[in-house]
């Protein structure tokens, strides 16, 4: 028996039929997952053929805690199906996976999946850091490479050396497979006197590997590098080179970037990557970033070839977005995997397994609303006759605008579905219709038709101005002083220095360091208070009391910072409630958050991250000086939600779209500011950058429309007449 026949076996007489119908590679990559799915049972002592709902979302849980993608837990789901039912689909809502799918969806609209599609974009000079610091000719010559020809880590795998020829000239080689088609060529012109130079450093190499026939690139062993071993060279150099952010795609998008700032024509940055004559080069890799960035200061920090002075950090703390190992999981048992997580909850209909938790929490709501009006007419909410549905829209219509009611039936739609397992309600099509006809005459009836006035500058002010917080509360800077300092009943600061603060506590001498961050710094604390006076205490006190001390502190912070960047950005309330902190990059002219979740994007649905741009901006409206603000006094850590709902821990559960948008709106009445909604900024974003001279694209980009005729309706002063000019002058 083959080792093949002997994987296909473990997955149960579902699979034996597949021999004779499909390909080896089919079987073998389902076979491959069940072994994972066989191990993870084989550790907690479970039959893998005769799992629960609960075992299931264990395992999803104790993957995606590993740092498992989205692609790979979904497929191994399919897997699971396919060994247990008979089939990858998912079936109705009695499916066994289906509380483990749903599950799998929610850690994906929490935002769990780090960012991987949006690679950190590399300095010139980074990049040279990488070459120099390292002593292996190999890596040196991989790096330069990956960098100068955009290659794809994938591409380094099937390279023969019969495939280069490296002289004078330059580097030339033809790559046996990409994504976009077979034996492409890549070529490389030498850079004399440069650490870029592919001449020197592919002879260096050359030297050490021989000119035998095989693979360019090859291990000890003489077989070709894997794609793992390839991707653990170029993170090795990066962490030599102190580059803490960092992912495979790195070096190719970051030519991409450079040679745009460059100024590179889109065509030939297209060949260098070897896209398609349709693929989306600029957006993918260029925008939006650039084009929402101050382009001169892009370049010249992007531009700038001076090697970094970073001390080298750990291989392992390079957030590099590495494939977790095949059979990673989290620690922990069943129990402890399922804690926090409601399993009944999570057994849905087939149809919203999909959908987002908040939406399905809307439909709940409006089904409710629902069966409260068939209560008063007299009729069952779960089997209505066939009019109901069409009086209900007919009298909602009399007490809410059109738009509403079109909307609330939708969320109805969800909210039977998930009460009944029935998909439309009785009478859906005749209520649809009504509603959607009463809804495109009222968008047509309005001259305009939009929610708020656009927000200005000085209406951007105002709310950031009534978001900023006070100093910390002088009881926190006691509190933490006396946790500090181990203080049980007096305490008396003596000296203070930068980093250092002398204190006498119950009469003996001291001197504390400062803290990991804000909310735990003594040094802080201590320059809040008195010198030389004497402070009583009552008694010990514990890092739990200091959080509630400065709870008040924290929240103001995490507050202000919602409050700038939903102004400043004009993103949605959701969208940032969404945002992860490994989301967040700092840039040259602003603060960047690259979402993976945003509205409308499905978890099954690929591509690149969703960027919220929030532009440099004078005053208390600066982004970045708010993302510090908050992020030096609260434990941000590397993962989680960039705004917590619970201030007091390290990680949880992020704040929701409505309490962002109730903070924006508490800010606007704060601020005193007439006529305008937490939707004003949204048009006011779209109306400034279409007056800087921002195309329809990027503007689109910013407010993450994938409709243009939408982001043309949120510019007020747009002339439809202009794109009958553009046409005429292409």
């Amino acid at each position: 028996m083959t080792l093949q026949e002997v994987q296909v076996d473990r997955l149960g007489d579902h699979l034996d039929r597949l021999r004779a119908r499909t390909s080896g590679s089919y079987v073998s990559t389902h076979a491959s997952a069940w072994a994972v799915w066989e191990a993870f049972c084989d550790h907690h002592g479970l039959d893998p053929e005769n799992p629960t709902g609960e075992q299931l979302v264990a395992f999803v849980q104790a993957r995606a805690r590993a740092g498992v993608g989205y692609a790979v837990l979904a497929g191994a789901l399919g897997t699971i199906r396919l060994g247990i039912e008979g089939t990858t689909s998912l079936k109705e809502a009695s499916a066994l996976s289906v509380a483990a799918q749903r599950h799998l969806s929610d850690l994906h609209y929490a935002g769990w999946f780090a960012p991987v599609a949006q690679a950190p974009v590399l300095t010139v000079g980074q990049v040279r850091a990488m070459v120099e610091r390292s002593s292996d000719p190999l890596d040196r010559f991989l790096v330069a490479v990956t960098y100068l020809a955009g290659l794809r880590v994938s591409e380094w795998t099937q390279i023969r050396i019969e495939h280069a020829q490296v002289d004078a000239r330059g580097l030339v080689m033809w790559l046996p497979a990409t994504k976009t088609g077979t034996w492409q060529k890549a070529r490389i012109q030498p850079l004399g006197g440069t650490s870029f130079d592919v001449v020197e450093l592919a002879r260096a190499w050359l030297a050490q590997r021989g000119v035998d026939p095989g693979p360019l690139v090859r291990n000890s062993r003489g077989g070709a590098l894997t794609y793992d071993q390839v991707a653990q060279r170029l993170r090795r150099c990066a962490a030599a080179a102190g580059i803490g952010e960092f992912s495979t795609y790195s070096l190719r998008r970051s030519m991409a970037v450079h040679a745009d700032l460059l100024g590179l024509k889109a065509s030939r940055i297209q060949r260098r990557l070897r896209h398609s004559a349709r693929g989306q080069t600029y957006r993918r890799y260029l925008e939006p970033l650039l084009a929402l960035m101050d382009r001169q200061g892009a370049a010249a920090y992007y531009l700038n070839g001076a090697a970094v002075s970073s001390a080298a950090v750990p291989v392992s703390s390079v957030s590099g977005h590495a494939r977790a190992g095949k059979y990673a999981f989290a620690a922990g048992s069943i129990e402890e995997l399922l804690e926090g997580v409601c399993v009944p909850s999570l057994r849905v209909p087939k149809p919203l397994v999909d959908v987002a938790d908040s939406t399905v929490r809307a439909g709940r709501r409006q089904f409710r609303a629902w069966a409260r009006w068939c209560r008063d007419n007299n009729c069952d909410p779960s089997d209505p006759p066939t009019p109901a549905l069409t009086r209900w829209v007919t009298q909602r219509a009399q007490l809410v605008d059109a738009v509403s009611v079109a909307s609330e039936l939708s969320s109805l739609r969800i909210g039977f579905l998930d009460a009944t397992g029935i998909e439309y309600p009785p009478g859906w099509e005749q209520a649809q219709i009504v509603a959607t006809s009463a809804s495109r005459a009222v968008r047509a009836a309005r001259a305009p038709r939009y929610k708020s006035r656009p927000a200005t500058d000085e209406d951007r002010w105002l709310v950031c101005e009534a978001a900023l917080p006070g100093p910390p509360p002088l009881e926190w800077a006691r509190v933490c002083l006396a946790w500090a300092g181990g203080a049980r009943e007096s305490l008396q600061i003596t000296a203070l220095r930068h980093t250092t603060a002398v204190v006498f506590v119950d009469g003996r001498e001291c001197v504390l360091p400062a803290g990991p961050y804000g909310l735990l710094d003594p040094v802080g604390a201590a320059a809040m208070l008195p010198i030389g006076e004497k402070i009583a205490v009552s008694g010990p006190q514990s890092e739990e009391t200091v959080r509630a001390a400065g709870l008040a502190h924290s929240r103001a912070l995490r507050d202000r910072l919602a409050v700038v960047l939903v102004a400043g950005s004009g993103t949605r309330a959701s969208d940032i409630a969404r945002a992860r902190v490994e989301g967040v990059r700092q840039a040259p002219g602003g603060l960047a958050v690259m979402l993976r979740v945003a509205k409308g994007r499905r978890p099954s649905r690929t591509g690149r991250d969703r960027l919220i741009w929030a532009p440099h901006r004078p005053g208390s409206m600066d982004p970045v000086e708010a993302w510090n603000a908050w992020a030096s006094w609260h434990p941000a850590s590397a993962h989680g939600p960039l705004l917590p709902a619970d201030v007091s821990a390290d990680q949880g559960k992020p704040l929701t779209a409505a309490a962002v948008s109730h903070l924006l709106t508490a800010a606007i009445r704060a601020g005193g500011i007439p006529d305008l909604s937490a939707y004003g900024f949204r048009y006011g974003r779209a109306q400034e950058m279409h007056e800087q001279g921002l195309n329809d694209e990027t503007i689109a980009e910013a407010l993450g429309h994938d409709d243009l005729e939408t982001t043309r309706g949120y510019i007020q002063t747009f002339d439809p007449f202009s794109l009958l000019e553009e046409e005429q002058t292409s």
